[in-house]
């Protein structure tokens, strides 16, 4: 019943539908993907959200801050984790996680009118939805449609499977992500 409801829902938030020739790049980019949780008892409740694994190397994974700033204990893959640093919306999260290879942060800008794909876990479902890029604004790239809850954190992704943006904010019209340029100038590259 809730899968036939997230599929109900996903029909109808779809507005740039991704196709085929897209699939292989939502299969590279979903080996990178983790759940990232917040159980937050002071608050009486569990946060869900979406990170992207950035380092192997330094077990480093990419989240929408918004997502961690809850007290309690951070999870990422139900592995406990801590908060290494915070910019603005974005977060940097240290796992101990060895087997999800790092996602590849494209290194160019993308444009308006480019068509890219929303990566995350919507109610604990991985979900993939079309967008096109319908605005850049200091750092923000605004997508012309909305994400579902859960994908914040989770990645924007080109037609080549490389990161563009980290999905921080939605409403019911419009939703944003932190562009590549600004992710790549916290990772320090």
């Amino acid at each position: 019943m809730k899968k036939a409801i997230l599929a109900f829902l996903l029909s109808l938030l779809i507005v740039a539908p991704v196709h085929s020739q897209n699939q292989i790049s939502i299969e590279q980019i979903q080996k990178s993907i983790v759940m990232v949780g917040v159980i937050a008892p002071q608050a009486n409740k569990n946060i869900g959200c979406t990170g992207i694994v950035t380092s192997t190397v330094l077990n480093e994974v990419l989240t929408a801050a918004h997502c961690v700033e809850q007290s309690g204990l951070i999870l990422v893959d139900n592995v406990p984790s801590q908060i290494l640093r915070k910019d603005k919306d974005i977060a940097i999260l240290r796992y101990e996680l060895k087997n999800k290879p790092p996602a590849q942060i494209r290194k160019g800008s993308v444009k308006v009118g480019e068509n890219v794909i929303a990566v995350g876990f919507a109610w604990g479902e991985l979900a993939a939805l079309g967008r096109m890029v319908a605005k850049l604004d200091e750092g923000t790239l605004w997508m012309d449609g909305p994400v579902i809850p859960g994908m914040s954190g989770g990645p924007v992704i080109d037609k080549n499977g490389q990161v563009v943006g980290i999905i921080q904010i939605s409403n019911n019209v419009v939703s944003g992500s932190t562009d590549a340029k600004q992710i790549r100038k916290l990772l320090g590259y």
